[in-house]
C-alpha cells in the first residue's frame, strides 16, 4: 500500500517544485493530476521524460492518473468519442509511468438531488464499458471517484454504474 498525495493540491506548481519534499514528509506514492502543469494529455515526449526522471529520482510511484476526462452521461456521441480518444492517450502515458489506475468520471447530474435518471446511468455505463475495453488493452484499471454532483455520488450509485458496464477492470477510488 502506498500513502499517496493527489498533486491537485499543487495545481499551479510544476512537479519539480514539490515532488522532492513528498518522500521527506512520508508519502510513498502520488496521484498525478492529468492536466497542466502536471500531466496533460498533450504532454511532449521531452516533458514526459523529465517527469519520469523526477519521479525516478525520488522513487515515487504514480499510483493513479486523475484525468478529468469522461463525463459521458451528459455528452453527445461526438464529444464522448473524443473523451475515449483522450483516454487512449492517458493510457499510453500511464503505461509509460507504470501507473495501474486511471480515473474517469461517469458524468452527472447529481444522484443525491434526484436529478439523475436511468438514461444518464445507461449512457455512462455504455461509454465506460468502451473506456474499460481501451484500458484493458494497456492492462490498466479505470476508477471512478465517489464525488458530489455526479452519478458516482454514493457507493451504491457507483456500484450500479460499474455493474452495468460488465467490465472487471472498473472500480472506485
Amino acid at each position: 500500500m502506498n500513502i499517496s498525495l493527489f498533486s491537485v493540491i499543487f495545481r499551479s506548481q510544476p512537479l519539480i517544485q514539490f515532488i522532492p519534499q513528498l518522500k521527506q514528509i512520508g508519502y510513498t506514492g502520488i496521484e498525478l493530476m492529468g492536466n497542466t502543469p502536471h500531466l496533460p494529455a498533450s504532454i511532449s515526449i521531452a516533458q514526459l521524460q523529465e517527469t519520469k526522471q523526477i519521479l525516478r529520482d525520488e522513487a515515487l510511484p504514480v499510483v493513479c492518473l486523475s484525468t478529468y476526462s469522461g463525463g459521458y452521461s451528459l455528452l453527445d456521441d461526438f464529444r464522448a468519442q473524443k473523451q475515449l480518444e483522450e483516454l487512449r492517450r492517458f493510457c499510453e502515458l500511464a503505461a509509460e509511468l507504470n501507473c495501474p489506475l486511471i480515473r474517469q468520471s461517469p458524468g452527472g447530474p447529481s444522484v443525491m438531488t434526484g436529478e439523475a435518471n436511468e438514461l444518464h446511468f445507461q449512457r455512462a455505463a455504455e461509454w465506460l464499458r468502451q473506456a474499460g475495453e481501451i484500458a484493458a488493452q494497456y492492462q490498466q484499471k479505470l476508477v471512478l471517484e465517489i464525488h458530489n454532483n455526479s452519478l458516482a455520488e454514493t457507493a451504491e450509485s457507483a456500484q450500479k454504474i460499474i455493474t452495468a458496464t460488465g467490465q472487471d477492470n472498473i472500480g472506485v477510488i
